[in-house]
């Protein structure tokens, strides 16, 4: 079990400096046409009025269907009402429609629309449709490789609707949003790159 788990790594490790790696932001590249990716996401959060904490789990699972086009599935789990239970999911789908590529840098840019349902009370002023509104969000990433160091940045628009079928959206509350984010990320290791290997994605 040990050098199946050790070999994970390797594999995973292998992958890792062939594109920007952005955790919770995504970059204008996508992933690999014809590559599966897999990932979970959760959070904790502390219940402000009653006693106990609030956990989300967001199951994903995106595709590339070739080097300018990725689709991605999410599912969204939470335990407010005391058990696990899913609550929604989302659709997301980025177009890479823009790219230069240099010795050892890249710049790139990228459309991407995100659609989202949700069934669960809503609890909270601020829009977020990943996990807790029904809505979309639509928008546009840069990003721009120098040798190790990746900026990225995005703008979008994000519109909320009614939790449906019991939980519409509250009329004092704003329905709508402009987001903005600004990623910077730089590759640590391995501190000397194969020269086999790339710095840009496909």
């Amino acid at each position: 079990m040990r050098k199946v788990v050790i070999l994970f790594f390797v594999f995973v490790f292998q992958k890792n400096y062939s594109q920007e790696l952005f955790v919770v932001t995504d970059p204008a590249s996508n992933i690999p046409a014809n590559t599966l990716s897999v990932r979970i996401s959760q959070s904790l959060f502390k219940e402000e009025f009653i006693s106990g904490y609030n956990y989300h789990l967001m199951p994903e699972v995106a595709y590339g269907l070739n080097k300018n086009l990725m689709l991605r599935a999410s599912a969204f789990v939470s335990n407010r009402s005391n058990q696990l239970v899913t609550e929604g999911g989302s659709f997301y789908t980025k177009y890479r429609f823009y790219s230069t590529d240099d010795l050892n840098s890249h710049f790139r840019l990228a459309a991407f629309g995100r659609y989202s349902f949700n069934n669960s009370d809503i609890h909270q002023e601020q829009i977020e449709i990943l996990g807790h509104n029904s809505g979309f969000e639509t928008g546009i990433i840069a990003t721009k490789l120098i040798k190790k160091v990746a900026i990225s940045a995005s703008i979008s628009f994000e519109k909320a609707f009614d939790n449906k079928p019991n939980y519409p959206f509250p009329d004092d509350f704003g329905d709508n949003a402009t987001n903005y984010t600004l990623s910077f990320g730089k590759l640590m290791y391995p501190k000397s790159i194969p020269v086999s290997s790339k710095l840009t994605s496909i």
